[in-house]
């Protein structure tokens, strides 16, 4: 992955528009947006990577390097609980995995092998049940 020297927005080409935002004045979506869109991918973190794919930016970077951590750990957490990282993968632009059916046949995969350990993860029914229709979705999005 040659492109993990550079940032989002050189990947992406775009530049913020705008008055730059500081913690002070700016919400936290919106100065956490421009403070990664500087930083070298090879310097994400998980909960970095997971931010960006909440906001659908940065995709074809940011899903491979999501689905190589989820191999290593499907139900990592990246910011709230065990498994947001992959509930939000698999909500991620249904248009994207229109357009990459190998990285969804993986992601796919990686779920249904690691069924087992999903049902036995201490988590709540509620975060459960969200991860369970974030993959129904998934497989079928006629049924969101």
């Amino acid at each position: 992955m040659n492109y993990l020297n550079r940032s989002i927005s050189d990947l992406e080409n775009w530049e913020w528009d705008g008055q730059v935002p500081s913690e002070d004045d700016s919400t936290y979506v919106e100065f956490t947006y421009y403070y990664l869109a500087k930083k070298k991918l090879k310097n994400y973190t998980v909960t970095d990577i997971d931010f960006y794919i909440v906001q659908n930016t940065g995709l074809r970077f940011l899903i491979p390097l999501a689905m190589d951590i989820l191999k290593s750990d499907l139900f990592i957490e990246a910011d709230n609980y065990p498994g947001d990282l992959l509930k939000n993968v698999l909500r991620a632009s249904k248009k994207y995995w229109q357009h990459h059916p190998t990285q969804k046949k993986t992601m796919e995969d990686l779920f249904v092998s690691n069924e087992q350990l999903f049902k036995s993860l201490d988590i709540t029914k509620e975060i459960r049940d969200e991860i369970t229709k974030a993959f129904e979705e998934f497989i079928d999005p006629r049924s969101a």
